[in-house]
């Protein structure tokens, strides 16, 4: 696990709250196409217990609570969790929204049909441990899904390159793995790459 030293800015809850009005205005739609795909490939139905870890402004929450399901939303960024209430409330919406750390989640084992964490594990120190405990509070049979960002089909990641590499006094390393990449660089022989849904007992996808 890193140290609070060790983390960028974009693994600490400070920025994100600053900024989760922003975030809502100029990236959320972005974002939301991919939530819609999510939903559809963990085949939500009504009464389904659903966990949504680093909610955001609440991308795969709203259309889940809209649905039917039981839904469950965390995001350790205050700001973003007092606008996803605010949202819930506006909409006429009932879940759970809370602050809460995705790599050690003060729920229950076993206890969501399905969980899901959408461009934000992605920004974890510790990768396993935010995919340990989405699968330790999901049932037997149930369904986890993380988004992730493959930088070979991502290209702004190539436009920031190209755009920095005049302006920086040594040439940038291609090789430097951004934080929220390294999950899509993990490559085939890991659970996880791009936006990809598994069961708790057997991968499904």
């Amino acid at each position: 696990m890193a140290t609070v030293n060790e983390l960028t800015h974009d693994q600490q809850p400070q920025g994100w709250s600053a900024g989760a009005a922003g975030y809502e205005s100029a990236f959320a739609p972005f974002t939301d196409m991919y939530a819609a795909d999510a939903l559809q490939l963990l085949d939500l139905k009504q009464a389904d217990r659903f966990l949504d870890v680093c909610a955001g402004t609440g991308a795969l929450a709203l259309p889940a609570t809209r649905l039917g399901a039981d839904v469950t939303a965390v995001d350790f960024a205050p700001g973003m969790v007092a606008l996803l209430r605010e949202r819930m409330q506006s909409g006429g919406l009932s879940a759970r929204v809370d602050v809460m750390d995705g790599q050690a989640l003060d729920l229950p084992d076993a206890y969501f049909d399905a969980a899901a964490s959408m461009f934000g594990l992605i920004f974890f120190p510790d990768l396993d441990a935010g995919m340990r405990e989405l699968t330790r509070v999901t049932r037997p049979g149930g369904r986890v899904l993380v988004g992730a960002w493959d930088r070979a089909r991502f290209p702004l990641f190539e436009v920031v390159f190209r755009a920095l590499a005049p302006l920086a006094p040594t040439p940038p390393d291609r090789s430097d793995v951004p934080v929220s990449m390294r999950l899509g660089e993990r490559g085939p022989s890991r659970p996880l790459a791009k936006t990809r849904v598994w069961s708790t007992s057997r991968s499904t996808r």
